[in-house]
């Protein structure tokens, strides 16, 4: 969902989004299918402080999910849920704490 302009800015510093790309590579919506039709050997996942853009916040987390021998979306969603859901929770315990957590 896109957050209107007043609303970020109401909560600025404070909204964090996980997104299943580089943001630098694609923003919006199809990450994985993004990766799944570049037959990308690695895709990223992007922890990022939400701003007025489509995914344009500062990066707060990320980490390389090995795409190697996926054959279906199903495989690429797979394997990025399993990175989404450890790196979320340390990216935000890091965010909390002043820190960074790029691997």
């Amino acid at each position: 969902r896109v957050l209107s302009g007043t609303f970020v800015a109401a909560y600025r510093g404070r909204i964090v989004n996980i997104h299943p790309a580089d943001t630098r590579a694609h923003q919006g919506l199809g990450g994985y299918a993004f990766a799944f039709e570049r037959h990308l050997d690695e895709t990223t996942i992007t922890v990022h402080l939400v701003d007025e853009g489509l995914d344009t916040g500062a990066i707060l987390a990320q980490r390389a999910v090995d795409l190697r021998g996926v054959t279906s979306l199903h495989d690429v969603e797979e394997r990025g849920l399993a990175v989404e859901h450890a790196l979320y929770p340390e990216a935000l315990r890091a965010f909390l704490n002043g820190l960074s957590t790029r691997s």
